[in-house]
């Protein structure tokens, strides 16, 4: 399988499982941003993995490059929660 499609294909499983946690790490900049969860989770649902870390120590994550109100908002790393302790 070429590298894109198993990206796209990790993409579509966490879309469909919701198999992501959202963590403010960064709050002070969302606020002054305004960027909210909502923002981030349609990001998530129209975005492109642009960066994929399988090896993450926290767990498999990606960055993931996303449109939120017309804005391209972030690129938000997302992590599957049955790896997180």
């Amino acid at each position: 399988m070429k590298r894109e499609d198993f990206l796209k294909q990790r993409l579509a499983v966490i879309r469909e499982r919701g198999d992501y946690a959202i963590s403010f790490t960064h709050t002070e900049k969302l606020c002054e941003r305004k960027i909210g969860a909502e923002d981030i989770e349609e990001a998530i649902r129209n975005g492109v993995i642009i960066e994929d870390y399988p090896d993450d120590p926290r767990g498999p994550s990606c960055l993931i490059l996303g449109r939120s109100g017309g804005r391209t908002i972030m690129s938000c790393a997302v992590g599957s929660k049955r790896n997180r302790s």
